[in-house]
């Protein structure tokens, strides 16, 4: 249970959120290609 947070907030060095942040980097490195 989070109490209502964020997982980046509740539990930051977990797998879920280590996965999130990567995922979160790939996003944004796929974004930034194709705009420049």
């Amino acid at each position: 249970p989070s109490y209502g947070l964020p997982i980046l907030l509740y539990d930051p060095e977990c797998k879920g959120a280590e996965a999130y942040k990567n995922l979160a980097k790939e996003v944004i490195g796929h974004g930034q290609k194709r705009s420049g």
